[in-house]
């Protein structure tokens, strides 16, 4: 009964926290740039923000099969259960 709690809460945890270590633009939380550089200010934007993530959603991907392959696991668990 305490294992199923104990791993409840790690996954729970794990598909809060994952997105964080797997989404390509960062935890969206702004960067103070203590040094400046001159390259990059004389660099100019080249016309904004796309609005997509470079990772086209793997994130999301990784998640899924990570949830899919908990749902096989159980069922095989369940199935185990049963024969005996």
């Amino acid at each position: 009964m305490l294992i199923r709690i104990i791993i409840k809460i790690v996954v729970v945890l794990v598909l809060i926290i994952s997105p964080v270590y797997l989404f390509a633009q960062g935890s969206g939380y702004p960067v103070e740039d203590t040094v400046e550089d001159p390259v990059e200010d004389a660099v100019e934007d080249p016309g904004g923000d796309p609005g997509v993530p470079f990772d086209g959603g793997a994130s999301i991907a990784i998640s899924a099969v990570a949830i899919f392959a908990i749902k096989k696991y159980r069922d095989r668990k369940k199935q185990k259960r049963a024969s005996i």
